[in-house]
């Protein structure tokens, strides 16, 4: 039935099938999305959404085994190239791909010469392009900022956050000084939502001089009527 309605020109909307639900239809569209065989299309904020045939938009183009390799290479690429120093992990996280499919890639483009494997204290092992193992480690300028959830730096590191702040119900990340080191509690509505606590891994003394500069970062993405309740499991006045 699905495979019938991704070839039935001009759309197919994911309401359809056959009377499923949508939790039964929507991983069978993806799965069939991730072959290249139907898109999404999603121009306004509308919850409404149209699915399309993959080949009769863009019928130029070939999917084959050469080119997913080509492809799957050159994510990793612009991935290490932007993220500068990368973790298996990190790389596992970032695509979404089995941890064996990460491996290959690297392999491929370590024996390309492209990537080189390297080491960094606290992070542990990694790899860099080629072009970047000159540049040398250097301390971040001190600053906060609030992540959304698919923000790169957040997305790459699901596994690490998740061990650390999965017992939490997050809504935002904070990047303090350059590191995930923080995250904003709270419960998430589609109307105004109080930040329940900002939790920061901080030492103690730091976590209380900058309560001011972390409240500033969350109250700039928070704008009221959000009110923020706790800072490091203590009432704010």
């Amino acid at each position: 039935r699905l495979r019938t309605l991704t070839r039935r020109p001009p759309s197919v909307d994911s309401g359809l099938g056959g009377g499923l639900l949508n939790k039964k239809v929507m991983p069978a569209l993806h799965r069939l999305q991730q072959a290249f065989l139907v898109y999404e299309d999603q121009v306004d904020d509308d919850w409404e959404r149209g699915w399309y045939d993959f080949a009769a938009e863009w019928p130029e183009v070939r999917i084959s085994e050469g080119r997913a390799e080509s492809a799957a290479a050159e994510v990793v690429r612009q991935f290490v190239g932007a993220y500068v120093f990368a973790t298996e992990e990190n790389l596992k996280d970032w695509s979404g791909w089995p941890k064996k499919r990460v491996q290959e890639v690297i392999a491929r483009l370590e024996k390309a010469g492209e990537m080189v494997d390297t080491s960094i204290t606290g992070f542990g092992k990694g790899w860099v392009l080629s072009g970047d193992t000159s540049l040398g480690p250097g301390p971040a300028p001190p600053s906060v900022l609030m992540l959304d959830a698919a923000d790169i730096l957040v997305r790459s590191q699901t596994s690490d956050l998740k061990r650390r702040f999965g017992d939490r119900e997050v809504l935002r990340h904070l990047l303090i000084d350059g590191q995930v080191r923080g995250a904003v509690v709270g419960h998430w509505r589609i109307g105004p939502h109080d930040v329940e606590d900002i939790v920061v891994e901080l030492p103690a003394d730091e976590r209380e001089s900058r309560q001011e500069e972390v409240l500033e970062a969350v109250r700039w993405g928070y704008r009221p009527p959000t009110k923020i309740l706790k800072y490091d499991g203590r009432r704010i006045n």
